[in-house]
């Protein structure tokens, strides 16, 4: 019977799995083995495998619940709208063809800005650079509400997040700002940004709805708190803050071609480096819904 080798990577949290195959896919008891991995650790790798093909990869990720049509969101046409491409290709006229992988993104979670956010991401790499650049960071925000004060604690319990995609580049480092604001003219001109920019609700003490582990579910995003006022908000929002992308709770990711990470959208955030446009990387994403 075949099981897994799963294994610790060197930091704080992620598992690394290296001997799955596709032909796994609708395997009940690797399924299994997965989800439990996964309600222990919030980010799996699995490397080593071939490609995926669109199809494999989108019968993956619909084993783990209802799929966003991300292409159609972000106004990108594809024959498979659940999954969003990441390109720095560019077309004849120096614009991007698809959704950019180049820019550089702050601390965020998948699709908070919308009702229903994410709760599972996969994010496949289909063409790495050549060297490293374009590398993501990963948080462990379980990691970051288990280590907040008792007091802390029963301050945000009731607190609702307000997430929008504005003003996403407070916590982005200033030459990673520049470097995407001088990008902004290559910008795919159908490429459309979904949501209806109005600010959502969010707990901030998050529990995951199968396992019951709470996460503090901040990142860039998050412009204020429900019913607080905007100097407290603005001062409860930095110390969270803090908190929820600590560098002792973070993993960096090293993009090896045919990566597909698998990565739990209430128990992290993520951040991606900026790269050089003269580099190709392509990335398939895909996240379930809440």
């Amino acid at each position: 019977m075949t099981r897994l080798v799963i294994e610790k990577v060197n930091a704080a949290f992620g598992l690394i799995i290296t001997n799955w195959d596709p032909a796994f896919i609708g395997n009940p008891q690797i399924f299994s083995e997965i989800k439990e991995a996964l309600a222990e650790d919030p980010l799996i790798i699995f490397r080593g495998q071939r490609q995926l093909t669109d199809f494999e990869l989108i019968q993956f990720a619909s084993t783990f619940g209802e799929l966003f049509n991300g292409g159609e969101l972000f106004g990108v046409d594809s024959t498979t709208p659940e999954i969003l491409e990441l390109s720095t290709e560019l077309d004849e006229g120096g614009s991007e063809k698809l959704v950019s992988s180049s820019t550089p993104l702050p601390w965020h979670t998948d699709y908070c800005y919308l009702p229903r956010p994410s709760r599972e991401s996969f994010l496949n790499a289909v063409v790495v650079p050549s060297t490293e650049c374009g590398t993501t960071w990963f948080a462990n925000t379980y990691l970051a509400y288990e280590s907040l004060s008792e007091s802390l604690k029963q301050r945000i319990v009731t607190l609702s997040g307000l997430h929008q995609l504005e003003g996403s580049n407070r916590h982005q480092a200033a030459a990673e700002t520049r470097t995407y604001r001088d990008r902004r003219s290559q910008k795919n001109s159908n490429f459309n940004y979904p949501g209806n920019r109005n600010p959502v609700k969010h707990p901030v003490a998050y529990t995951h709805p199968f396992h019951n582990r709470t996460a503090l579910y901040i990142n860039s995003l998050t412009c204020g708190f429900a019913d607080v006022d905007n100097s407290e908000s603005e001062a409860l929002l930095h110390e969270l803050f803090l908190e929820a992308a600590a560098p002792e709770r973070t993993y960096k990711h090293v993009w090896e071609e045919n990566d597909l990470l698998l990565f739990d959208t209430i128990g992290t955030i993520h951040r991606r480096e900026a790269q050089p446009l003269n580099e190709r990387r392509v990335m398939r994403q895909l996240s379930t819904l809440i």
